[in-house]
């Protein structure tokens, strides 16, 4: 029986004086730890780590369940000292840290040190030319466009709630519509839905304020159909979160690549109709019998494909298959 794989995560705190993170750091960390993978992060943040007791605001409500939620870890911080100490299997890092001289000198010193392969994690807000970008053993990314024959693998979003918290609900609404007015394809949609009755339109409620996730969960699951047009591709939690929700989302053209396996149109999700928005809309709604199914088999698709775990074990299968004498077993 092997040791358990132990991982380096550098953090971005390295060289961004500010609590900064990525959605995609967290869900990996979430991930890994799922599968049985030690991931110590330098330096320690505890936006990765769940705390004792659970936060009454709704922003770090958030991040509570996507972390302890999923699988209840936390983690003491280490010291530097302790840190060079350590045995360790791969280096993670991300763009964000190697996208400066210095970043890029760190990690190419803490390889050096530990002699062991080293991993990038290309994150939606990391920056897209990374020094030493090339050393890497291999490459993951967030967003990795349909079309691109870059020798990278996709990293995208997954569901990070619990299922008691995507817990089905009466639904009181018709319509459950999530997006800002910022481009020409929104606005028609908005424009269009505003004719419908039942349409619960929430706007932009960004985590860090707006409605708060606690109401916003509420309102996705209460709803009978959501759009899946916010992120423009399969890298944005609104998708998950409303496949999940046990509702009939509407999805337009997928523009980035994600894990497989992936949804099924008229099984998972129903393809967006740009042109008969409002009779797609009212077709949807008065069919309930149909709209039960997709709901329930998109509902149980994703919590069988698409958690944290799921996204770990992606990360490690193909880290075995590209890496000499990775010793991760299933």
């Amino acid at each position: 029986m092997l040791d358990a794989l132990q991982v380096l995560m550098l953090d971005n705190r390295l060289f961004y004086h500010h609590d900064t993170f990525s959605h995609t750091e967290v869900m990996l960390y979430s991930g890994l730890r799922a599968c049985g993978v030690n991931v110590i992060v330098y330096p320690w943040n505890e936006r990765y780590h769940a705390p004792a007791v659970m936060p009454t605001d709704a922003w770090n409500l958030q991040f509570w369940n996507m972390r302890g939620g999923m699988n209840g870890i936390t983690q003491q911080p280490y010291s530097y000292e302790q840190v060079c100490r350590m045995r360790f299997d791969l280096l993670i890092a991300t763009t964000r840290l190697t996208d400066t001289p210095a970043g890029y000198d760190f990690l190419r010193g803490a390889r050096d040190h530990f002699r062991v392969p080293f991993a990038l994690l290309r994150t939606e807000d990391g920056g897209n030319a990374a020094w030493g970008i090339e050393d890497a053993d291999i490459r993951f990314c967030a967003d990795v466009p349909v079309d691109s024959t870059e020798d990278v693998y996709p990293l995208g979003q997954c569901i990070m709630y619990p299922l008691a918290m995507l817990a089905a609900r009466e639904k009181i609404y018709g319509v459950h519509c999530w997006m800002s007015e910022y481009n020409n394809r929104r606005i028609h949609l908005i424009q269009f839905l505003r004719q419908l009755e039942g349409t619960h339109f929430v706007g932009e409620p960004r985590r860090d304020g707006g409605i708060g996730i606690i109401p916003y969960l509420e309102a996705l699951t209460q709803s009978q159909i959501k759009y899946g047009i916010r992120g423009n591709g399969y890298n944005s939690q609104h998708l998950w979160e409303g496949l999940g929700a046990e509702g009939v989302m509407l999805i337009g053209d997928f523009e980035h690549r994600m894990p497989p396996p992936l949804p099924q149109p008229d099984i998972h999700y129903v393809k967006l109709d740009d042109e008969n928005i409002i009779e797609q809309a009212r077709f949807w709604l008065a069919n309930e019998e149909a709209r039960h199914c997709i709901a329930v088999w998109s509902r149980q698709w994703v919590y069988d494909h698409h958690t944290p775990k799921h996204r770990g074990l992606y990360f490690l299968e193909r880290c075995k298959e590209r890496i000499p004498n990775f010793r991760w077993q299933t």
